[in-house]
């Protein structure tokens, strides 16, 4: 399937937030991803048991309510999938918080869109989130 160019990773985006949504694609293009949405959090552990994801992304109103609260569900439905909530705290900056694969404390940042655009690929790739985020 790798050989013919089709997506060998899969995202799970939660929410409308449009700014997020924009940034996930474009992540999703260049790392040849694919995108799966959900519209609210209410499927997000359900959905999580019936199919694997290599990142879970949670932005709008999804991710207005309790980031801690949200995390745990990723992190007990599938223990090694990195997650990133995201919520916009100005039109260029986004407060994000980042879970990733290595078991790591939750850590938040607030980002810009140059930078928000980078954590996805850190996330798949394994790497330390923060490592080339300013």
């Amino acid at each position: 399937m790798i050989a013919r160019g089709l997506p060998n990773r899969r995202i799970l985006l939660v929410g409308h937030d449009p700014h997020v949504r924009w940034v996930v694609s474009t992540a999703a293009r260049d790392l040849q991803a694919e995108v799966r949405g959900l519209d609210s959090s209410d499927q997000l552990v359900l959905t999580l048991h019936a199919s694997p994801f290599d990142l879970v992304v949670v932005c709008g109103a999804a991710a207005a309510g309790d980031a801690q609260h949200l995390l745990s569900k990723v992190r007990r439905a599938r223990p090694h999938t990195p997650c990133l909530i995201a919520t916009f705290i100005h039109p260029c900056l986004a407060q994000v918080v980042v879970m990733d694969a290595a078991g790591r404390p939750a850590s938040t940042k607030v980002v810009d869109f140059g930078n928000l655009g980078r954590l996805p690929g850190l996330l798949l790739a394994g790497t330390d989130p923060w490592f080339s985020v300013d």
